[in-house]
């Protein structure tokens, strides 16, 4: 078994060990046996317009960026911190659905590839899993049903570590901070011609996402997407 097998492993009994202590009440209203009811999903505050979309990016950036949540508001930044770093899955099928609705109502142009934002093997062994690419994962799988329309593939590496970008208030420094952070996988040669989505949890200054979608455009993709559960 991996480091990052065991470390997942060993964290998630670790929750179960304190849900069993203090069961799941809903971040909500309070209500026990889950972490959030109907009532409470239904109202998470959503963004409106989900999309922006970037005129003057292309060729080096993102094409559009796609938000469901605000984050800010409360129960949004728990859920995703708790989904975060706390490893409790059970919100991945909520916050991804979240994702989906926004899709629904934006002209974003179907993918022919998902990806996510990678993390650096140090950070992924910490954590256990990556959240980023667990959200895009789910997103693929219900995008195709009932027929298959796109695929999750890892295209990203990150082959530098960097602190947490939320540590650096300011953008410039942000942007200097992620330059040569990321890299495609060594197996990939082209994109040529790919409409991709590009799926992370949060963005705030969108620098994590300019970055990557820079990588994925200079490998020769048409379009680069950025989707996130909340901005």
């Amino acid at each position: 078994m991996s480091n990052q097998g065991l470390v997942h492993i060993l964290k998630t009994a670790y929750y179960v060990f304190l849900d069993t202590l203090f069961p799941c009440r809903c971040y909500g209203c309070g209500v026990y046996d889950t972490f959030l009811c109907d009532s409470c999903f239904k109202l998470l505050p959503r963004r409106s317009p989900v999309t922006t979309f970037f005129e003057s990016s292309t060729p080096p950036g993102l094409d559009s960026l796609t938000s469901a949540l605000f984050f800010r508001a409360p129960i949004v930044s728990a859920l995703i911190h708790d989904f975060k770093f706390r490893g409790i899955e059970t919100l991945l099928i909520p916050l991804t659905q979240t994702l989906i609705e926004a899709v629904e109502h934006t002209p974003l142009p179907l993918p022919h590839i998902i990806t996510a934002v990678p993390l650096h093997p140090r950070r992924l062994r910490d954590r256990g899993y990556n959240q980023s690419a667990l959200i895009a994962t789910t997103l693929a799988l219900k995008l195709n049903t009932p027929v298959t329309i796109t695929s999750y593939a890892p295209l990203l590496r990150r082959i530098r570590y960097t602190p947490p970008q939320s540590k650096s208030p300011h953008r410039e420094a942000r942007l200097q901070a992620l330059i040569g952070a990321f890299a495609l996988q060594d197996h990939l040669l082209t994109l040529k011609g790919q409409v991709i989505w590009l799926i992370d949890d949060v963005a705030t200054t969108n620098t994590t996402l300019e970055e990557c979608a820079r990588i994925l455009k200079k490998a020769g993709a048409k379009e680069v997407h950025g989707l996130v559960i909340a901005h």
